[in-house]
């Protein structure tokens, strides 16, 4: 991945993640972080989003595109950029998965629709 070309060129993704050095927005962190939960849902079998594991903020290494760099590893988590972090000290970060393709996410409203009904069934990223 060329990781500098995308942070210069994305209209909007690198700017929400503050992934761009010297205009990090902190009210983004605040306000995420300030979610009574956030469900991130990745789907085993969807084909449109690459590399899949960026369905829960996993990506690839920087100039790689084979090897992956799990969230917990990621610089948007150890210095956390977005909040997410912080939502997880909480224990109000969550993660499910479904098979479904990328426009059957309807697929995952069972996780979805009540968060204590779902609790069972979210786990940690491996």
């Amino acid at each position: 991945m060329r990781l500098d070309t995308y942070r210069s060129n994305s209209a909007f993704l690198a700017d929400l993640n503050n992934e761009v050095p010297g205009r990090r927005n902190e009210s983004y962190a605040t306000n995420l972080a300030s979610l009574d939960a956030f469900v991130l849902v990745s789907s085993t079998i969807d084909s449109i989003i690459v590399p899949r594991e960026s369905q829960w903020f996993g990506f690839f290494a920087p100039n790689s595109t084979s090897r992956i760099v799990p969230l917990r590893r990621s610089p948007l988590w150890t210095e956390d950029w977005i909040g997410l972090r912080r939502l997880d000290a909480a224990r109000r970060l969550h993660f499910a998965s479904c098979a479904c393709h990328h426009r059957e996410a309807w697929c995952a409203l069972p996780a979805l629709v009540s968060h204590a009904s779902a609790a069972p069934r979210l786990h940690p990223p491996p």
